[in-house]
C-alpha cells in the first residue's frame, strides 16, 4: 500500500494557477471575464491594483441555503410538499410530483410592512420572478476568491481573502468585490511577514 501524498495548500494554489487558464484583467475585461470563469474553476484572471498584481478566482458557493431562508429581502416560500396549490400560491418550483409554493398573498403583505414597496404586487411579481431564476439555475451563489502575487507572479496564500455569498449575476459589484478583497490582503499580512 503505497502513502498517501500530502500537498500543502500553498503547493495546491500553485498547480492550480500553473493549470488554470489565465485571463490578464483590464477595468474593461471584468464583465466577460467572469461569464467566464462562473462556474469553470479552471479558470484565473489577474490584475493590477496600485502597483501590486493579484489572481482571482471564482468558485460555486455550495454551502448557500436558498435565498429566502438566507435573508426577509425575499417573499415567503413554502418547503418541498406533495398537495395542489392553494388560492394566492404560485409554482415556484417542481420536482417529481413534489412542489415549492411561493405564497403570493403574504409576500405581498410582507412588502408592504417588511420592505416598504409603495407597489407592493409589482414588487412580489419581481421576487417571485427572481426566486424562480435561481430554482432554475440561471443564477447561484458564488465565492470570490483573490490571492496576491509576489513579484515572480507566485500566489502568496497566506495572504488570501475571500467572500461566500455572492450572486452570480451581481455584474458591476464582482469587480468591486474583487478590488476590495485586494485591498483587504495587506491588511491581513500576518505581524512575522512585515519588515
Amino acid at each position: 500500500m503505497s502513502e498517501p501524498i500530502l500537498i500543502t495548500r500553498t503547493e495546491l494554489v500553485r498547480r492550480a494557477v500553473r493549470l488554470a487558464h489565465i485571463y490578464p484583467l483590464a477595468t474593461s475585461d471584468w464583465p466577460g471575464f467572469f461569464d467566464k470563469a462562473i462556474g469553470n474553476p479552471d479558470i484565473a484572471g489577474v490584475f493590477k491594483l496600485d502597483g501590486d498584481s493579484f489572481l482571482v478566482r471564482v468558485e460555486n458557493d455550495a454551502s448557500a441555503e436558498p435565498p429566502w431562508e438566507q435573508s426577509d429581502q425575499y417573499g415567503v416560500v413554502s418547503a418541498w410538499v406533495r398537495r395542489p396549490r392553494r388560492p394566492g400560491e404560485l409554482i415556484l418550483n417542481q420536482d417529481r410530483g413534489s412542489f415549492r409554493y411561493y405564497d403570493f398573498r403574504a409576500s405581498v403583505r410582507k412588502a408592504r410592512k417588511v420592505w416598504g414597496c409603495p407597489n407592493a404586487g409589482h414588487g412580489a411579481r419581481k421576487d417571485f420572478e427572481r426566486l424562480r431564476a435561481w430554482c432554475q439555475d440561471h443564477w447561484h451563489y458564488i465565492r470570490l476568491i483573490v490571492v496576491p502575487l509576489n513579484f515572480r507572479g507566485e500566489p502568496i496564500t497566506e495572504l488570501e481573502t475571500a467572500i461566500w455569498g455572492i450572486e452570480s449575476d451581481a455584474g458591476v459589484y464582482l469587480a468591486e468585490a474583487a478590488q476590495d478583497l485586494a485591498r483587504r490582503c495587506w491588511v491581513s499580512l500576518p505581524r512575522e511577514m512585515l519588515p
